[in-house]
This record gives structure tokens, sequence and C-alpha cells, in this order.
């Protein structure tokens, strides 16, 4: 042994990270050594007084790196039922029985690290080794419930906020003549949701109980404030007060976080969202943002499976997911050569997360500020923005944004004796990291995409086009991509169109995948050469 570490040694922490106020916490120690490789060896007891599930087991404590041996041990009373389940790994498993309890001891040996500097990667929770422990039946905030099916849940949650969702009279008054001039369910939604954004703002509060079960809605009221279970709790208190039926959701969102195991039932969600079943329409609400347009669905919460908290009716279902309709960019640009450099004249219209990557940019009131956040978001290398003005738009009821962007491009432009090479700007799927020849991890597409691209270069006067590159075109599971150029007089028009398909896809299908995304980086640095007249 190289060092132990005394109790004093380890820092303690309250988690606030994450939240405004939570009892979370968590300790650190400085565990450096100058000689590689070196163990550590990790021990730790956690004490609950009440709960709905065990801890998680992560026999991994951090990726790219290596676990020798982990071990999950869970004593319980002889009859205690419970369900468990392992992904990514298959323990080794003992049982022991001793007087009126029995010992279940699981154990990892030789883990391997898990590499993370991969493109595409799904969340570290699909490809991590994870158990998880979920009791059949519990007591927790003082409710007894049951985790056989997904009703159980529900139906326990739902007991949860039982009683909750009472308002004062002067809200309930207001609430009402904010509506009463409306007509269409759907319009009071609106109007009420509208009412919410502008009155309320989030706080993330996590303590005890309070993990799970949200403030009264007569004090988000009041205070004007609360987390995702109090705000949507008070959202669902306003339409209950003009008659309108909604269901506090539980979900599991985030892009970096897996959808919940449909097949393995457990109180593992990590948000709450309203769903509103109106008669010709079926709304999803987010209720914890104060930008997002009414009805808009977005990549937080996209195509997750929620749980509808209806006492003994709960069930699962899917909230939407995008079509390659709704998440897309339709971009045109007027390219001049000048003095060098190309000059563009570029208009973008921006659906679905193209649209929430910009969303909180237009918080900005001067274009130097909508400049610096512009350019964190374009996917264009070594380029200039002179001028940005974003207008609002519409497609059907989907809400975007029209980017109307001035650009210089000094780099694209190459001189050979007195004729001119363009390298178009590439605008497809750049890649944080290289698509390696191997591949440790499965493929993640987390929503279908879809990017069309029109680009009308200019050609300068005394010059003429030498070198066009072939069309090409190629059509995969993964997607499919396609260009084509069209010369008009001294107008050149690069037309192009390219679709990725939401879906996890095996280490297997990889070489097909990197072929794809590579034809497309190849065909996307395609020059152009013009010959001097």
């Amino acid at each position: 042994m190289i060092k132990s570490f005394k109790k004093k040694e380890i820092t303690d922490y309250s988690d606030l990270t994450r939240y405004f106020h939570t009892d979370d916490r968590y300790k650190e120690i400085n565990a450096y050594h100058n000689s590689y490789p070196y163990l550590i060896e990790l021990r730790y007891v956690q004490e609950f007084d009440e709960f709905s599930s065990f801890p998680t087991w992560y026999p991994q404590n951090g990726v790219n790196i290596p676990s020798k041996k982990s071990t999950y041990k869970l004593t319980v009373p002889e009859n205690y039922s419970f369900h468990y389940k392992f992904y990514n790994f298959t323990p080794k498993e003992h049982i022991q029985s001793s007087e009126s309890f029995k010992t279940y001891t699981w154990q990892s040996e030789n883990l391997s690290p898990i590499f993370i500097q991969e493109p595409y990667l799904p969340p570290l929770e699909i490809i991590y080794p994870t158990g998880r422990f979920i009791p059949d039946n519990f007591i927790f905030g003082g409710i007894r419930g049951a985790s056989k099916s997904w009703k159980d849940i529900g139906n326990w949650q739902s007991k949860l906020i039982s009683g909750l969702d009472k308002l004062p009279e002067n809200e309930i008054k207001k609430v009402k003549e904010l509506t009463n001039h409306l007509d269409c369910e759907y319009e009071k939604v609106k109007q009420v949701y509208k009412y919410l954004q502008n009155e309320t703002r989030y706080i993330g509060i996590f303590i005890g109980i309070g993990g799970w079960k949200p403030f009264d809605a007569s004090y988000v009221c009041k205070n004007k404030y609360g987390d995702c279970k109090a705000l949507t709790n008070y959202m669902m208190a306003m339409l209950k007060a003009i008659g309108i039926k909604s269901y506090y959701s539980l979900i599991n969102a985030g892009d970096d976080e897996p959808d919940i195991d449909t097949n393995f039932p457990g109180n593992y969600f990590n948000h709450v969202v309203l769903y509103v079943p109106l008669e010709k329409d079926t709304l999803w609400l987010e209720c914890t943002n104060q930008n997002i347009p009414f009805g808009y669905w977005g990549t937080f919460t996209n195509g997750k499976h929620a749980l509808i908290c209806d006492f003994e009716n709960s069930f699962i279902t899917q909230t939407p997911k995008f079509n390659h309709g709704e998440n897309f960019i339709n971009q045109k640009s007027i390219v001049d050569i000048i003095d060098d450099e190309l000059s563009v004249q570029m208009q973008r219209d921006l659906f679905g997360e193209p649209f929430e990557m910009v969303m909180d940019n237009l918080s900005y009131s001067s274009e130097k500020s909508l400049i610096e956040k512009a350019t964190k978001t374009l996917p264009f290398r070594n380029y200039k923005i002179n001028h940005v003005r974003y207008d609002s738009i519409k497609n059907n009821r989907n809400i975007g944004y029209k980017e109307i962007l001035q650009l210089t491009f000094p780099n694209n432009i190459q001189k050979y004796g007195s004729n001119i090479i363009v390298r178009p700007f590439n605008a497809f799927f750049e890649t944080k990291y290289p698509l390696n020849t191997e591949r440790q991890n499965p493929i993640s597409i987390f929503h279908n995409l879809r990017i069309t691209d029109t680009i009308q270069l200019n050609v300068p006067q005394g010059y003429e086009l030498e070198l066009i590159p072939d069309d090409f075109q190629s059509i995969t599971k993964f997607g499919k991509y396609k260009l084509q150029y069209n010369l008009k007089e001294n107008q050149l028009f690069i037309l192009k169109t390219a679709e990725l398909n939401r879906g996890v896809y095996p280490i297997s299908d990889y070489p097909k995948f990197k072929t794809f995304i590579n034809e497309i980086t190849q065909n996307e640095r395609q020059k152009i050469l013009l010959k001097k007249l």
C-alpha cells in the first residue's frame, strides 16, 4: 500500500453545481502519485431514511479508467422482493441466507476503460456498465408505493402531489379573466402558458422529499419561482381552474441522458413536464423555459418516453420526435469574389435544434454581442461575420428564425498564376473527433436532421469556369446526401441536400457510416477552377 487517507483529508462539498439549493453532497480526495500505474481502492457507505430505489451501481468510477474489481452488496429481509438489471456487463452473483436476512453480492472484474473520444457518441449510460436495483414495494414521503409496473409508480407519484393544486381565489379569477374571451381550448392553454412564462422563473431546489414532491401551486403563485415539478404543478393547477385537464408527467430529459428502459419499471427520472390532451390536439409543455415558443417540443425531451401520472390509469407513452421537416436548416448564399476573398450574403432558416442554438442569443441587444454568439454556432471555419440579424418565421405551427448574415471567408481563394481556385465553405457534419479506423462504441444520431444549401457563385468579370466537380449522390440507412452543379451564364449554382436519420446503430455498421460521412466531407471540399480570359 502506498498511502491511505484520513478523514480530515477528505473534503466534503455541497453539490450546488446543478441546483440553486440541494442537500446532495459529494466528497473529494487528491489521490496524486508520481508513478503510474497505481490502483485506488474505495469503500463507502450511504444511509437513507427513505428510498424508492437502491443506489445505482457504477462499477467504473470514470471514463478512460479500467476497473480491476468492484463489488455491490445488498442485504435485505428474507422475504423482501425487488427487481434488478445489469447493462453492458454481467457480474458474478452470490446469494447467502443467514437468520432472517438474505445477502446478495455481485462482483465485476477487469472492466476495460471506456473510450469516449469518438463523434456521434450515445449517452454514457447506454455504453457504461450499470446496475439498477428497485424495491417492489416502498414507503417514501410517507406514502406507500410499488414499482412492479409503471402504473404503480405513476399511482404513487399521483398520490404524492395530490392536493397541491389549490390556487388562491384571486389567482383563479385572474386566469379566468385571461381566457374567458377565448373559445378554443388550444388558445386558452396558450394564453395561460404565456402568463406562466411572464410571471415565473426556474430555480432548482432539491431538499429531502423536495426532490420528488413539488411546492404547492399557491406557493409558486405567491413567490413566482419553482423547479420543474413546482412550475409544472402550477401550470396544471391553472388549467384545472379553467376546466382543462392536464397531467403531471415524469421523463428522463437531455441528450446526454438515455431514455428509460420501458421493460424495467423504476423511478429513475430527472425531469417533469405537462401533458395536455385536447380534443383535436395533444400538447407537451416544458414549463421551466421562459423563452421557448408555446407548444415547441425541443431536443431536451424529444422522442423520450414519459410516465403520465393519473393514479391507477397512469401509463408510459413516447413524446413527439422531430421529423426531417421540423429539424432543419434551409440555407441560401450569394457569393462574390472581392479582393481575393469570398464575400457572402447568406440567409439561413433555422427550425428545431438549430433554432434552439440561437434562441438564447436574441437576449443580447447589441450587434457586437450577436456576432460573438453567432460565431460560436455557425458550422464554418476561418470566417468573419460583418453583420447579423434575426427575424421570426413560421413553418406551419413551428416557430423558427431567419438568420441574415454578411460574411467574409479570407482563406477560400487560392491563386495559381492568373487563375483562381475557389473552395466553397463546408456546411455539413463537422465532427469534434476524427472518424478513426476502429470504433469502440455504438453510433448515435439523436435527432432527424435535414440541411439544404443553395450557393450562387458569381463568376468575376474576365474569368470563366474551367473545372467544375462532378455531381454526387449517396443514400444509406444513416441518411442521404446529394450534390449538384448547374451553370447559368456567369453564375454557378451549387445545390446540396443532406439528411441524418435518428437512431442508435451497432458498431458493426461503423465502416459504412464512416464511408458515408467521409464521402460528404470529400465532396464538400471539392474545388472550382476559374480561368483568366
